[in-house]
C-alpha cells in the first residue's frame, strides 16, 4: 500500500511538474496573455490637437487625430534631480516637474503607458518593479540598431538650420561648470510600478513593439538638445514609423535669459516652430488633463 501511494504521489507531482511548464512556456510566448498579466486595456479614445508648420515662420496648422490610449505611451526624458545649469535653466526644470507629474496622474486614468527615460541614472532604480518589468519584455529585432545610438538631422531638416539655442547659455549669468551632477530622477515625477523605466533606446523600441503602441508623446528637457538627439528621441522615433508628438508646454529650451524679459519664451518659441515645421507635430497637456497648458513664470 506505502509503495502504491508515493507511486501515485510521484505521478500526481509528474503531472503538475508538466502542467506548470507547459503553461509557463505558454505564458513566456504569448505577448496577449503578458499584456493582459500587465493589465494593459484598452480604455476611451482621446482626441489630440496636433500644430504643424509648412515653412518657417508660417502661421501654425491645427488638426484633430482621436489614439487609442492602449495605443499611446508618454517618454518622459532627463527630468533630473539636479541639473549642471544651477541657473534659471535648472530652475525651470524643477517648475516644470509638477506639471509633467500631473499630466502623467491624467494620462495613467486614461490608460497610457508611461516610460521614464532618465538618462545616466537608471542604475538608481535597478531594484524598482518599474524596472524589472522591462528586462522581462522580449528584445525586439526590427530597427533595434536604429536605437542603438544617438541619432542625426532628419533629411528634411536640411532645408532649415536647426536653432541653435544652446549658445544664449555660453555667457551663463551664474557661471555654471559642465557636469553630470543628477543621481535619480526627480523626485516630484512620481514613477508607479506599472510604469516602465529604461533610457535605452533599444529597451523602448521593444517596449513599443511588445504592446502594440503606435501613439509617442514626449515630454521633458530639452528641446534644442537631449530631446532631439537620444537614441529614444523625436528623431528616431520619427524614423521608426510611429506617430511621435512633442508636448509643446511641458519641454524647455537651454537659455538662459539672464533676467531679460522675453528672451526665454522667443528661444523656446524658435525651437517649437523648428520641430513643427521639420520633425514632428506638437500638442498641449490640455488634450489629457483638461486643464489649462502650463507656463513658466515669467521673472
Amino acid at each position: 500500500m506505502a509503495y502504491k501511494s508515493t507511486n501515485n504521489l510521484f505521478r500526481i507531482l509528474g503531472v503538475t511538474i508538466t502542467a506548470a511548464c507547459l503553461f509557463s512556456y505558454i505564458f513566456m510566448n504569448n505577448k496577449d496573455l503578458l499584456r493582459k498579466a500587465f493589465l494593459r486595456v484598452k480604455g476611451q479614445p482621446i482626441d489630440v490637437h496636433l500644430q504643424t508648420r509648412q515653412t518657417q515662420g508660417a502661421a501654425a496648422i491645427i488638426k484633430t487625430e482621436r489614439w487609442g490610449p492602449g495605443q499611446t505611451a508618454i517618454v518622459v526624458i532627463d527630468m533630473w534631480d539636479q541639473h549642471w545649469h544651477q541657473c534659471r535653466i535648472g530652475d525651470r526644470i524643477q517648475e516644470l516637474a509638477p506639471a509633467i507629474n500631473c499630466f502623467l496622474v491624467a494620462a495613467r486614468k486614461k490608460n497610457i503607458l508611461v516610460i521614464h527615460a532618465p538618462s545616466d541614472v537608471v542604475w538608481h532604480y535597478e531594484s524598482h518593479p518599474a524596472r524589472k518589468k522591462v528586462q522581462k519584455i522580449p528584445q525586439a529585432k526590427s530597427l533595434r540598431d536604429l536605437f542603438g545610438k544617438e541619432n542625426k538631422g532628419l533629411p528634411i531638416e536640411s532645408r532649415g538650420e536647426e536653432p541653435q539655442i544652446d549658445a544664449l547659455v555660453q555667457d551663463c549669468s551664474w557661471g555654471c561648470v559642465r557636469g553630470q551632477p543628477w543621481t535619480q530622477q526627480s523626485e516630484v515625477i512620481k514613477i508607479r510600478d506599472h510604469d516602465l523605466i529604461t533610457a535605452k533606446g533599444g529597451e523602448i523600441w521593444s517596449i513599443l513593439e511588445f504592446y502594440g503602441i503606435k501613439n509617442i508623446i514626449v515630454v521633458g528637457v530639452h528641446a534644442d538638445g537631449c530631446i532631439l538627439s537620444r537614441s529614444f528621441g523625436l528623431r528616431n522615433l520619427v524614423r521608426s514609423g510611429k506617430r511621435v508628438v512633442l508636448c509643446r508646454d511641458l519641454t524647455d529650451v537651454l537659455c538662459d535669459d539672464q533676467g531679460r524679459i522675453g528672451v526665454h519664451a522667443q528661444a523656446l518659441q524658435k525651437a517649437l516652430a523648428y520641430i513643427e515645421e521639420n520633425i514632428c507635430p506638437t500638442m498641449l497637456s490640455s488634450d489629457i488633463t483638461y486643464k489649462p497648458p502650463f507656463r513658466f513664470v515669467d521673472r
